[in-house]
């Protein structure tokens, strides 16, 4: 992985399921996790504010965030298996052990990203 004021390289993440994200500000400050948990949960938030959001422990599996801004946003232990961040802003986000498993971040934005112990792609003990 390359981290730079672009990172061109895919990886994943871990999180619990975010429904509703269609609608989503950054007034929120959580999003209602009723999916938490459900396999194959794929959230379409192409585009969505998320900033200043509160994701911890979020499970994002194969979500759509594409072009998504979630700067500031607490990832913490965020589930983000298969999940595309292409584009995104991701400025500022606490990405604190989360997981990185096979998640696309081709031109995300990283400045200032927290990203300590998260896992880092191919972590096979890390389950889709």
């Amino acid at each position: 992985m390359t981290i730079g004021s672009k990172v061109l390289a895919t990886v994943a993440v871990l999180a619990i399921g975010v429904a509703g994200c269609g609608g989503a500000t950054s007034t929120d400050t959580t999003i209602d996790a009723a999916t938490r948990g459900a396999p194959g949960c794929s959230p379409d938030c192409q585009g969505e504010d998320l900033a200043n959001t509160n994701l911890t422990n979020a499970d994002l599996r194969g979500a759509n965030l594409t072009n998504a801004n979630l700067t500031n946003a607490n990832l913490t232990g965020a589930w983000l298996n298969h999940a595309d961040l292409t584009n995104a802003d991701l400025t500022n986000a606490d990405l604190h052990g989360a997981f990185l498993v096979s998640t696309t971040l081709t031109d995300a934005t990283l400045i200032d990203a927290t990203l300590n112990d998260a896992t880092p792609n191919d972590a096979n003990e890390v389950p889709f």
